[in-house]
């Protein structure tokens, strides 16, 4: 009896982390699409600890993301990024 709840507890956790597998792959497409949508969104690298959360190759880019679009414009400038940007920044 013991046994036959063991396999059924397994397979609930199974079944669970299944779901939960499916869930995340989900809403990675949707992040993928919405990126694909928004040419200036780029994309951030998953990292499993703080540490690589923290570097800069992912911190600069959830920055640059997390800027209004008008400010990630590619057709700009160096120097008329600089205006909006500081404006958004400091105000």
């Amino acid at each position: 009896m013991h046994h036959l709840l063991h396999d059924n507890t397994k397979k609930k956790k199974k079944k669970a982390l299944n779901q939960r597998k499916c869930a995340a792959e989900e809403g990675w497409e949707k992040q993928q699409q919405a990126t694909l949508a928004d040419t200036s969104m780029l994309g951030v690298p998953h990292t499993r600890t703080a540490l690589g959360d923290r570097s800069f190759a992912v911190a600069g880019l959830r920055i640059w993301n997390s800027l209004p679009p008008s400010i990630r414009d590619l057709t700009l400038s160096a120097g008329t990024f600089a205006t909006p940007l500081k404006t958004y920044l400091f105000v």
